[in-house]
């Protein structure tokens, strides 16, 4: 980025970088709804605990806010980045199934859809360069960095487990927030890349199936080590990935090749 890109981009966040009421809105929603969902089983199966129960979804809903807002955030940088600007739209629809699926299965499995992409053009200056307007390379290289925020949300709080930065005070909520803080940021960045619209998969997908395949791979690789099997390795995550994106060039996207 040039010094005259940066002060241009400085000055686009300054000026557009908020969130309008309807989006404040929407992130409450979907913070409550993902806090009851992700707390669900806390409130308890055969008898319910109010107060454990209360005291989980309040640390959850902390622990969903951070990570809500720190990807709709990524999602406006990103795009204000790119010459667009971002609005995320609700989808009530993904909101209302994963309720219906947790109380079904009693929190055992849950669906964490939420809102879908919405750009738009921003008013530029002149400068000689060809703008071919919203394609979907330009959409997905705003909805990447917000998934990607998440997973990193995700590593920071693996490390902060691991190395024991936080110590116990005596209760057992430093851990809890901490676990349920993996938890969400990972489930939050695999439901977010599945590729069904209006969610941001679903944009990745018909921008580059073999970046789709290589990304989405290494996001389900991270996920399976951290919370199966308790490994931290960014190695072993994204050499899983380059085998998934290889594998699936060969057994899908060779034969399209006009050569």
């Amino acid at each position: 980025m040039t010094v005259q890109g940066w002060f241009d981009y400085k000055d686009k966040v300054k000026r557009y970088f908020r969130f309008s009421a309807e989006e404040i809105r929407n992130i409450v929603i979907v913070t409550l709804v993902f806090a009851f969902i992700m707390s669900f089983r806390d409130w308890g199966i055969d008898k319910i605990d109010p107060a454990f129960g209360s005291r989980s979804f309040l640390l959850t809903a902390i622990v969903v806010g951070v990570g809500v807002i720190v990807h709709e955030s990524m999602h406006k940088l990103a795009a204000l980045y790119m010459g667009f600007r971002y609005e995320g739209r609700l989808w009530l629809y993904g909101l209302f199934f994963g309720l219906v699926l947790a109380f079904v299965t009693r929190g055992h499995l849950f669906l964490l859809f939420s809102t879908g992409p919405f750009f738009y053009h921003m008013a530029v200056h002149r400068t000689g360069l060809f703008r071919y307007g919203l394609n979907y390379w330009d959409q997905a290289k705003t909805i990447y960095p917000a998934i990607l925020s998440n997973v990193i949300l995700a590593g920071m709080f693996k490390i902060i487990s691991v190395g024991s930065i936080i110590i116990p005070s005596g209760t057992a909520a430093p851990s809890y927030v901490i676990s349920q803080a993996i938890r969400f940021n990972l489930y939050y960045a695999i439901f977010n890349m599945m590729p069904i619209p209006p969610m941001d998969g679903a944009t990745c997908f018909f921008t580059s199936r073999g970046w789709y395949v290589f990304f989405f791979g290494c996001i389900l690789i991270y996920a399976v080590l951290v919370l199966t099997l308790g490994i931290y390795s960014m190695f072993a995550t994204l050499l899983g990935g380059i085998v998934l994106a290889v594998l699936f060039f060969f057994m899908f996207e060779r034969e399209a090749l006009p050569y």
